[in-house]
């Protein structure tokens, strides 16, 4: 099972600063840390991650707007809303949109957002598990031997997605 690919969005140095200790340090998982829409745009166009805590409010944009855009991109990625400004307009509409959770800044309870950054990993690894599972099944449907690191998994997932195939063809 691959390390979830966190991405942290918030204009304050102090909260990209923890949380970076707290997945690189703490976790063991690869995080990077945006302090803008334009940079958190810029990583998004170059890699897919599987959680992404986004602060409501940025400079350039909000975190509604980059919700919708992860959510356009990459459907899988489960999405954590802060806040320092929290309404129940945006709290339900960011739920609407697919957010994983909302939270309040600052984080007065460290043990409730570390109960809560763990159920969102909890929830990645799930779903890589199923992911993983189905294709060894559909795998092996077709007779197909391949490493947990294959890029056939690709082939197969995308196989899978636009439809049940009939069969393979490789001439």
């Amino acid at each position: 099972m691959k390390k979830p690919e966190i991405l942290v969005i918030d204009d304050e140095a102090e909260v990209g600063t923890f949380f970076e200790f707290y997945f690189k340090e703490e976790k063991g998982y690869p995080v990077d840390v945006a302090n803008s829409g334009i940079a958190a745009r810029a990583f998004l166009s170059e890699k897919s991650y599987d959680l992404a805590l986004v602060d409501l409010k940025l400079p350039d944009t909000d975190g509604i707007t980059l919700l919708k855009e992860i959510k356009e991109s990459n459907p899988a990625c489960e999405v954590i809303i802060m806040t320092g400004y929290s309404t129940i307009k945006s709290a339900v509409e960011a739920m609407k949109l697919g957010a994983f959770d909302y939270i309040d800044k600052p984080f007065d309870e460290l043990d409730e957002l570390d109960n809560l950054l763990d159920l969102a990993l909890q929830s990645i690894n799930n779903k890589q598990q199923f992911i993983s599972d189905e294709l060894k099944k559909l795998a092996s449907e077709f007779s197909i031997i391949m490493a947990d690191d294959s890029p056939l998994k690709e082939v197969l997932l995308l196989g899978k997605k636009s439809g049940q195939p009939q069969s393979f063809r490789f001439d």
